[in-house]
């Protein structure tokens, strides 16, 4: 697991029971036991959670194949969504320039 092989295993564990002392090495070890259980739930839980996340996500909903789009037709224009706005300003200048410049009868 981490790269420990026999001896070296038995050294640590001789090492913490001459430092902890035998009444404590098995309480140790327990409390040890349970800090790594608990640690292996928290991760499929998380692992869990990720995975249920990612198939929540909305995806992009299917076109019906039995609708094509609509085709335009060859030499049609499409629809002038300005032409009322281009009508009234090319009526508007006409009638402006009558009112802009002053009148010749005045001028004289």
């Amino acid at each position: 697991m981490f790269g420990i092989g026999g001896q070296e295993l038995l050294f640590i564990l001789v090492l913490a029971l001459i430092v902890l002392g035998p009444s404590k090495l098995p309480e140790i070890a327990k409390t040890l036991g349970k800090v790594m259980g608990e640690f292996n739930r928290a991760t499929s839980d998380l692992k869990r959670e990720i995975d249920l996340a990612a198939e929540e996500q909305p995806r992009e909903p299917e076109k019906p194949a039995s609708a094509p789009p609509p085709e335009e037709k060859p030499g049609a224009e499409p629809e002038d969504i300005f032409k009322e706005v281009r009508e009234e300003s090319a009526q508007a200048p006409a009638r402006e320039s009558s009112q802009d410049g002053p009148s010749e009868e005045g001028a004289g």
